[in-house]
């Protein structure tokens, strides 16, 4: 059993997650991988020296072709072995750190996948992450904080993008992109989450350091949620695998974990434990379930109904 180091940015969960438990872990120091839903760990990434991953990223095929993404300092590292061997792809120079790495939903189709920069915006690969080229016109903010590909990206080519300064919004694949209004102006959008049945329902989450929960529909006609209860900067947002049919929502705020069973519409305290960067709920958020948070501290905790006020 490995001791993860270093704060936790990302997990990723298999899409079979309930079959074969496999997970990863991206932290400051290093990239790890569960096959015990995250009960136990083991560095995949083999080093001298630590390396700092920011951001990890399954496939939604992960079962036939176990292809894993991770972005870091410079690139993006791809395995096709889930994670056993690396290959690195070196974005153009001056090369930034890749904060954020997210799949096309149809990637067994497109072989699409983008990659969030802290300096330089976004990059996308048509060819399953070899080759890299920036698709910035129309991003005012390159400070790559938060991105999400709409489920029926496919179709729509939609897909947004938080920035410290704001919202971005591109409908055509990332070629171009025009900032959101937001309610109370500018907003550093901190994370997001897209509903799966987006296409039908049209919501979307953003959470700000400063201005709370934000929901849309259709990135139009945005309103703040949840004021009253969610207070502070908000970290993490992650939906139920099984949203809109089962309506969960689970936040990390600076002062706890707060869970809806209504799209938003009302909260409650969750779990008082703070200094979350990243969640999964592989199995749901109702009932006993347990979930995934990755902590500033370092480390992966499973929290369930019977440890998470400890």
């Amino acid at each position: 059993m490995t001791q993860i180091e270093g704060a936790v940015l990302s997990i990723a969960i298999s899409t079979a997650f309930e079959l074969e438990q496999t997970c990863f872990a991206a932290s400051l120091a290093g990239l790890y991988r569960s096959d015990d839903g995250g009960q136990t760990w083991r560095s995949v990434v083999q080093s001298e020296e630590r390396i700092a991953i920011m951001a990890v990223a399954m496939s939604p095929e992960y079962v036939s072709d176990r292809a894993v993404f991770a972005g870091l300092s410079g690139g993006v590292m791809r395995s096709w072995n889930g994670g056993e061997t690396w290959i690195a792809s070196v974005l153009p120079p001056p090369p930034p750190t890749v904060t954020t790495v997210v799949l096309s939903p149809s990637y067994a189709k497109n072989s699409t996948l983008f990659a969030g920069t802290d300096a330089d915006g976004v990059f996308r690969s048509s060819d399953r992450g070899v080759s890299w080229e920036a698709w910035n016109f129309g991003l005012l903010d390159r400070s790559v904080l938060s991105m999400v590909v709409a489920p029926a990206h496919e179709q729509d080519e939609l897909l947004f993008v938080g920035t410290p300064s704001g919202l971005f919004r591109s409908k055509n694949g990332g070629r171009a992109w025009r900032e959101v209004d937001l309610p109370g102006g500018s907003a550093s959008i901190l994370c997001l989450a897209i509903s799966p049945g987006f296409a039908n329902d049209g919501l979307l989450y953003a959470g700000t350091e400063s201005h709370g929960l934000l929901v849309s529909k259709h990135g139009q006609q945005w309103s703040s949620i949840g004021a009253d209860v969610l207070k502070g900067s908000i970290n993490v947002i992650t939906l139920s695998p099984h949203f809109p049919v089962e309506p969960d929502i689970l936040v990390a705020t600076e002062h706890g974990l707060y869970i809806s069973h209504d799209y938003g519409d009302s909260w409650a305290l969750w779990a008082a434990s703070t200094g979350i960067m990243a969640l999964a709920a592989p199995h749901g958020l109702s009932g006993r379930k347990p979930i995934l948070a990755g902590l500033a501290e370092g480390g992966v905790r499973v929290i369930t109904m019977s440890n998470r006020n400890s």
